[in-house]
């Protein structure tokens, strides 16, 4: 089933998918991402998400560094990683046995 996205409610910490759920950024205590994601589901979807790509620059490298090759050759480094969950079906159960207790 092909997927939208709800951009009302898509921002840049969080992506919402129709039919499928919420993505998003975990936050430290300062308000900055700690490249951890978050997903949660709509109830009742169940299955492989299609997931959300997360691209990083390196604190290191944001810009070219004058003499240096690799920044000057390849601009930009950034850190990239996909992210997509699987969600299984809740299968527990319980059984609750009654015994009636005569004193």
């Amino acid at each position: 089933m092909p997927r939208s996205y709800d951009l009302a409610n898509t921002n840049d910490f969080k992506v919402t998918i129709t039919g499928e759920g919420v993505y998003e950024l975990v936050k430290d205590s300062s308000g900055k991402p700690t490249g951890e994601v978050t997903f949660t589901p709509e109830p009742g979807f169940v299955g492989r998400g299609t997931g959300v790509d997360l691209v990083q620059p390196d604190i290191d490298y944001n810009d070219k560094v004058a003499g240096d090759p690799v920044t000057e050759k390849y601009g930009t480094d950034y850190g990239r990683a996909k992210y997509t969950p699987i969600v299984t079906p809740n299968t527990k159960s319980i059984n609750y046995t009654y015994n009636s207790l005569c004193l």
